[in-house]
């Protein structure tokens, strides 16, 4: 953490200011991130990110601004979506810090299958086909026994 952070602890910025005071949402334009010390979870870092958007020549920043939060757990960044200044209340930090704590879930491998799956449609235009191809045997082998029986 750098020297100059900011920290948040127990509903109050490090310099007195309350969270969710108008005084805050004029701090937070002047944040580009703080910690977050949580009543029962381990502290994380608050973010503010600038959305962007692509054009002719790259990415070019957007006035819109989102707030993350991060924690590091079992050695992978987590991350979770706070929202925007309005959104940075003591009781959505804290849903953030729970959330944060909920354990990862190993990704589960795609089963691969070899079922060809086909439509109804599909089916009765194979049915014909196979009519079709039936007669024309069967006409083959009337053919081929008229030739041998000669």
């Amino acid at each position: 953490m750098a020297r100059n952070s900011r920290i948040v602890e127990k509903g109050k910025l490090d310099s007195g200011v309350k969270v969710g005071s108008k005084k805050w949402y004029q701090e937070l334009k002047n944040l580009d991130s703080f910690r977050y010390i949580p009543n029962s979870e381990k502290p994380y870092t608050v973010r503010k990110e600038v959305s962007r958007k692509k054009g002719k020549d790259g990415y070019i920043a957007t006035d819109n601004q989102y707030w993350y939060a991060y924690r590091k757990v079992d050695s992978k960044l987590r991350k979770r979506y706070i929202g925007q200044d309005a959104d940075l209340t003591i009781e959505r930090l804290e849903e953030i810090a729970e959330q944060l704590n909920i354990p990862l879930e190993p990704r589960k491998k795609k089963e691969v299958t070899n079922n060809d799956y086909v439509t109804t449609d599909e089916v009765k235009q194979l049915q014909q086909r196979v009519e079709e191809l039936e007669a024309q045997l069967e006409s083959k082998n009337k053919e081929l026994a008229e030739t041998l029986g000669k």
